[in-house]
């Protein structure tokens, strides 16, 4: 993916944002599936409006946040006019799904189908693929923050640069320790090697078919960490995880803090 010269200074993170702007489009395609080819057909059939009302809504909103996130996420390297700064990009999302919260729409379903004793397949797969989506909501609040966090952006916002050092030093890199502050992974502080572990791990118990690329491409990222080459490793390995981005999600921030 070949990235625009203006963002080249933050291309990690615009391909991660457009990685998971293909997997909004790929959940947008399932809504269709779920809601035309099963069996949700059986919701309209309640007759407590109030109760069916929460039940819609997770189609509802789940469809429209998959659509919307899709086009905003994936145009971001080509719209120059929606997307001319980091200020844009950034602006863009501040008044969207990403910082909505969407917890009270959870627990109204869940809470709504349990008074129903509802058995609708259709309805559980939704409202599994709207949490899968609220995650990557996460993922992308993080790296919004991120994008806050780099040079460029402060530039764009006039604050003067501080010199950088030529050279940095990953001293005892085997013993040093990273906040992974993920709920999917049951520790929060956990060693740089440790995490390349972990991620491995994570994607041998996935369903990921091209596991054998993305295992390599992670054990390149820890070579490259100690060889200095760390950041061309982490673009390969974004673009080979970019179709399993709810997946590896949880470890995204933890590998940014390494760049």
């Amino acid at each position: 993916m070949k990235i625009r010269g203006d963002l080249k200074e933050v291309e990690h993170l615009i391909i991660r944002l457009i990685s998971i702007g293909k997997e909004f489009e790929k959940k947008d395609s399932e809504w269709s599936h779920l809601k035309n080819k099963e069996d949700f057909d059986k919701i309209y059939r309640i007759d407590d409006f109030s109760k069916r009302s929460k039940l819609e809504k997770i189609y509802a909103d789940g469809r429209d946040m998959a659509l919307y996130m899709s086009e905003a996420l994936q145009t971001i390297n080509t719209d120059f006019t929606e997307y001319p700064s980091i200020n844009s990009i950034i602006e863009r999302f501040q008044k969207s799904w990403v910082y909505d919260d969407l917890n009270p729409t959870i627990e109204e379903a869940k809470n709504a189908s349990s008074e129903l004793q509802l058995n609708n397949w259709s309805f559980r797969q939704m409202l599994g693929l709207f949490e899968d989506q609220t995650n990557l909501l996460k993922a992308i609040s993080n790296t919004l923050d991120l994008l806050k966090n780099s040079d460029l952006y402060k530039q764009e916002n006039g604050e003067k640069m501080p010199k950088k050092n030529q050279s940095i030093n990953f001293g005892n890199v085997t013993n040093s320790n990273i906040n992974l502050n993920s709920n999917n992974v049951s520790q929060t502080n956990i060693s740089i090697n440790e995490i390349f572990d972990k991620i491995i791990e994570t994607i041998e118990n996935s369903k990921i078919e091209n596991k054998s690329e993305i295992i390599q491409a992670t054990k390149e990222m820890e070579s490259g960490l100690k060889k200095g080459s760390f950041a061309e490793a982490y673009k390969n390995f974004i673009s080979l995880a970019a179709d399993h981005i709810t997946i590896l999600a949880p470890f995204l921030p933890a590998l940014s803090n390494l760049l």
